[in-house]
């Protein structure tokens, strides 16, 4: 037991209400702090409704003043820890003493005796301890600062229990809004309990089922023409919203669920108040492109109490919403549209095989975006659609207004690595009305993407037909007088834009009893497998043979010769030479049409001479 050991209690206990002194005094400081900043950002908030962005940076505005506030005011009265040597020190400084009291403390440690005199240690130990128990150790605790501070944390402590019995909902609200940036809203008159968002799609006008029976006569312009009436604008007619399924939208977080509305819908805009009911409401739409704004009213709903309802008609871009009834009003929302599907239409065209000039080129390719096209009769085309978004199915009708329109679907085709990547839908099915082209032709193409949407137009296009003109073909005989078992010779030339496939020798034989009859013969065929000749002349005629024919003399023959094209599987078209007629007779009656020949040949030469020599002219 030391001399010194009461003392040393009364030390001790200094250090540790000096250390309770310190710590309330620096942490009521944190506390003031924090309490009159979320008091400003409370008045802030209440005052402006600060967006979450805004609030986000206000919480970090707070947190980084509290920081500071417990860097200037709290952490100096933390960062200070004293000893018994610091007490020492302490109250010898508050009772204006000498040296003795801390030389007293030192003197009665283990190795104080090394240090010197022992006799003079244990003097000043005594005499310390004789007048230390009249010494007031607790003369160096203050507690003004902490007193002033702990008043300050009881009234503002007050103020806020105050705030929170008498405005609970309001001081709920900014916990919520504040700490977890919540989309609630502080207390209203009104309030917005229900939100519903409906859409619909355009109804057309429905034409009048009957004619207006008194017609207006036209008005006549000052000249006498009649002014052309003025143009009826035409709406959509109303909708009736009643059966119409909407998508309920919660009002203290409008933004939390995405609302998409299809492109050219309509839109009505359900709410439903509580409390205090105005009048009317209101919706703010806000492109966020174009920046334009837009208010619609809200009108009261009859027979439903405290709703209110607004339309927007063919929303084509998206909008940001928000809704004001009463003093009650929503964080603003994005109402997102779809975007029709933009698809890019490719004809490929496969000419019928007797058009094709290249063997190794089957097809060819329109250019990308052309909609008209002629092609070859009996032709193939092959309708591509590209789509930039994903595709349920595109389909291809024919109109034609003389029978019921029938629609061709496409078909989805795997496209190789690399390839362009968007979707592709081809039409090339055996049934398809353009698999073989015989007529003019004209179609519609839709398309229909994943949300049900179509088109804002369908493709329209015209598919015509190249003119694939018959052959031509030209005969001539160089004596009509034959023998009955005679081979004359028939000179012809047949012309085709792309083959001939033959040509015939149409007869009509003549008998001299009046009997008639027809053979017909082959004069050129065409060989499988050969290409089909343009151009057909040969160079020794036809020998036509007319012992096949049973002739006698006086009998006659007609013969006509006809060229077909090549058109492939389909038959082709014909045409026809200038009747070529043969008289039968025999040898006396060849040399009888040669004598009439010279005698001809004669006068057309004597008639040439007198031309030449002006005899016979008038004068």
């Amino acid at each position: 037991m030391t001399r010194l050991r009461e003392l040393r209690k009364r030390l001790a206990r200094l250090r540790r209400r000096r250390r309770r002194v310190r710590l309330g005094t620096g942490f009521s400081a944190i506390l003031l702090a924090v309490l009159w900043i979320a008091g400003v950002v409370f008045l802030v908030d209440w005052l402006f409704e600060m967006s979450r962005a805004q609030r986000s940076v206000a919480l970090l505005a707070s947190a980084a003043a509290a920081i500071w506030a417990f860097r200037r005011f709290t952490l100096p009265w933390l960062g200070h820890r004293e000893t018994e040597l610091d007490m020492a020190l302490l109250v010898q400084g508050q009772e204006h003493i000498d040296s003795d009291l801390v030389a007293a403390v030192q003197f009665e440690s283990p190795e104080a005796p090394e240090w010197g005199s022992v006799q003079l240690e244990q003097a000043v130990i005594e005499q310390v301890a004789t007048t230390g128990k009249r010494l007031n150790v607790m003369r160096g605790l203050s507690r003004k600062q902490l007193t002033r501070r702990t008043i300050l944390l009881i009234l503002t402590a007050a103020a806020w229990a105050g705030l929170g019995y008498r405005f609970t909902d309001h001081l709920t609200a900014f916990v919520n809004r504040f700490f977890l940036l919540s989309a609630v809203h502080y207390p209203t008159k009104t309030i917005i309990d229900a939100i519903v968002i409906k859409s619909h799609p355009p109804m057309k006008p429905q034409p009048a089922l009957e004619p207006d029976p008194i017609k207006p006569r036209p008005a006549v312009a000052p000249d006498g023409n009649e002014l052309a009436a003025p143009r009826e604008e035409t709406s959509d007619p109303p909708i009736d919203w009643t059966d119409v399924q909407g998508r309920p939208v919660d009002p203290t977080d409008p933004g939390k669920a995405p609302m998409k509305i299809l492109y050219g819908h309509h839109v009505r805009f359900e709410v439903q108040g509580l409390g205090e009911i105005p009048a009317e409401g209101r919706a703010v739409l806000t492109a966020p492109r174009s920046g334009l704004r837009e208010t619609i009213r809200l009108q009261p709903i009859p027979g439903r109490p405290g709703v209110f309802a607004g339309e927007k008609q063919d929303l084509r871009e998206p909008l940001r919403y928000q809704f004001y009834l009463g003093d009650a009003w929503t964080d603003p929302a994005m109402l997102t549209v779809t975007q029709l599907p933009v698809v890019d239409v490719e004809l490929e065209v496969q000419p019928p095989p007797y058009a094709v000039t290249d063997r190794e080129t089957t097809s060819i390719a329109m250019p990308l975006g052309l909609r008209q096209i002629s092609v070859i009769e009996g032709s193939r085309v092959v309708v591509k659609v590209r789509s930039a978004s994903s595709l349920d199915g595109a389909a291809l009708t024919v109109l034609d207004r003389t029978t019921e329109n029938r629609s061709f679907p496409f078909r989805k085709a795997e496209q190789p690595p690399g390839d362009d990547p968007r979707e592709l839908w081809i039409l090339d099915s055996d049934d398809s009305p353009l698999r073989t082209v015989t007529e003019l032709t004209r179609y519609q193409i839709d398309v229909t993407d994943t949300d049900g949407q179509h088109l804002e137009e369908p493709i329209i296009g015209v598919v015509r037909i190249q003119t694939d003109a018959p052959p031509r073909i030209a005969a001539a005989i160089i004596t009509r007088w034959v023998l009955p078992t005679a081979r004359p010779t028939i000179y012809y030339e047949a012309i085709d834009d792309y083959g001939v496939a033959r040509v015939t020798v149409d007869c009509e034989v003549a008998h001299a009893d009046g009997t008639t009859e027809r053979r017909e013969f082959e004069a050129y065929p065409f060989e499988p497998g050969d290409p089909p000749r343009r151009h057909i002349e040969p160079k020794s005629g036809y020998a036509f043979d007319l012992s096949r024919l049973d002739l006698k003399k006086g009998d006659s023959v007609t013969a006509t010769l006809t060229a077909i094209d090549f058109r492939g599987e389909r038959a082709g078209k014909s045409a026809s030479a200038d009747p070529l007629v043969f008289q039968v007779t025999d040898e006396q009656g060849i040399l009888a049409s040669m004598m009439e020949t010279d005698r001809h040949s004669a006068r057309q030469l004597k008639t040439m001479i007198q031309r030449q020599l002006g005899i016979g002219e008038s004068l």
